[in-house]
This record gives structure tokens, sequence and C-alpha cells, in this order.
């Protein structure tokens, strides 16, 4: 494809050296071009060689996982149901009980009601199975990105009734009071639009738009005020509320006016 553009290709797979001398390439790989075809020509050979340079890595990994502890419920419980009840919107949004089945132990995480508890036999609209050790090895890790830390490996099997659905995922990468509030604001942002009347807020002795003009974080949510200075918490970009001029950039602004004063009483 690149050749019938007149676009020339430079294969080059992890360890390759490229260098650029008088417009030409030079490509130097950290095995023999036998090898290298190896690769894609002999997909099998070239998977097992790769397995066996990572296989005492493995076994340590593995010899790292936790083992089962008592009470995995209660833990999560006290762990989640305090973000569950910062996310009403999210809870909304996911709208069901999610069964989470750690080997023998069956945990429901119930989002209408905010509660993680025991399963019961109740109706559920998702399925999580998981190797007992990995759910503990990342309960004690308090990973706040469970899809960073433990989806992405794929070592689960996952099941649901219906559309797949963002908002369940997203709990699971917001397991942290800052995460979960970011989580909160998106769900509130995508689910209910702000009317006319929410476009501003007041935030100290100033008034301002309401959304941050880089990734329209909500400032009701992220914004702090200290003196005549706002920063929007969640990428740490700051205005100067006297004039509305970003300090972080200089493409940005922010709408913004001084909060008029409390009528006197006589």
């Amino acid at each position: 494809r690149l050749t019938a553009v007149g676009r020339g290709g430079v294969l080059n797979i992890p360890g390759t050296a490229i260098d650029v001398v008088d417009g030409r390439l030079g490509v130097v790989h950290p095995v023999d071009d036998a090898q290298v075809a190896t690769i894609f020509t002999d997909k099998r050979t070239g998977l097992l060689s790769y397995q066996a340079d990572w296989s005492d890595w493995l076994s340590d990994h593995r010899s790292s996982w936790a083992p089962a502890a008592p009470n995995l419920t209660g833990r999560l419980a006290d762990w989640w149901e305090p973000l569950l009840t910062m996310a009403p919107t999210l809870r909304s949004a996911v709208g069901a009980c999610a069964l989470l089945r750690a080997g023998d132990e069956e945990i429901i995480i119930d989002f209408p009601a905010g509660q993680v508890r025991p399963f019961m036999g109740e109706a559920f609209r998702y399925r999580f199975e998981i190797a007992r050790e990995l759910v503990e090895t990342v309960a004690a890790a308090h990973a706040v990105d469970w899809s960073n830390a433990l989806f992405l490996s794929c070592r689960f099997r996952a099941w649901r009734e219906g559309p797949f659905n963002e908002y369940l995922y997203n709990f699971f990468k917001s397991l942290s009071v800052e995460r979960m509030r970011r989580a909160e604001a998106e769900a509130k942002r995508k689910l209910i639009p702000p009317s006319d009347t929410d476009e501003e807020i007041e935030i100290g002795d100033f008034v301002v738009e309401r959304f941050c003009p880089h990734r329209q974080a909500d400032l009701a949510v992220f914004g702090e005020c200290e003196g005549a200075e706002l920063t929007c918490t969640l990428h740490g970009w700051r205005f100067d509320l006297t004039t509305g001029r970003c300090l972080t950039a200089t493409d940005r602004s922010l709408r913004v006016r001084q909060k008029a004063p409390a009528p006197s009483i006589e």
C-alpha cells in the first residue's frame, strides 16, 4: 500500500535501529533477517520462542499474586460503597446489578441501591468471572483503575444482557474519590445537559462560565479558587479571575465577572 502511493516503508521491531544518512535509511534489527521473517512466516515458532524468553519472568510474576484472604466482599464494600454514594448519575446510567464471581466468592454490585453484598440469587445484567488471586492482587494494591490493572490482561470472562455499557467500565476505572468525582461529572455532562441558567457559577467573589475551555470540565466540581486565581484541578489549568486570561496557555480564556456586592441593610 505504501508503494502504491509512492512511499517507502521500513519494518521495525523492538530493538531495531534506524539511521538516516544523506537521505538514505540504514536499518539494523536486533536479530538476523531470517529470525525477523519467522515472526510473520512461522508465527507459532515465534510465539513459542517469545514465551520461552519470558517464562522465568512470568513464573515470578504469578508467584507475586495475592492469595485468598477472608471477607473479600466486605473489603470491597468498605472501599466501593462510599464511591457509589458519590455517583448517583453514573449508578443510574448502569441501571442494574453486576455479579463479580471471584473464584468461589460471588459478589453483587447493586448500582441502583449503591451496595456491595454477597450474591443471593438476585437478577443481574452484567457478570465478570475473574480468578480469585487476581482480584485479591488488585484489591491488595488498592488499584484505582481496574481496566488498566486487570481487564487489559484479558484474564477474565464477561457476560452482559443488552448493549455495552460504558458507565459500568467507567466505575471500574474510577475507584478513588478523585476519579469517581470526575466520572460522575462526566456522566452528568453527557446525560444531564446544563440549562441556560446553569452556564455560569459563582466561585469566590467571581461569576465564571461553568465549563473549563480546555476539556469542558465542570468547574463546579473541579474549580478551586485561591485569591484571584482559579485552577481547574482536572488538568491543572489556571486562570486570572480579574481578566479571565489563561495562565497555562495563550489561546484560551475564561468568561468572568466580579460578583455584585450584596445590598446593604440600613
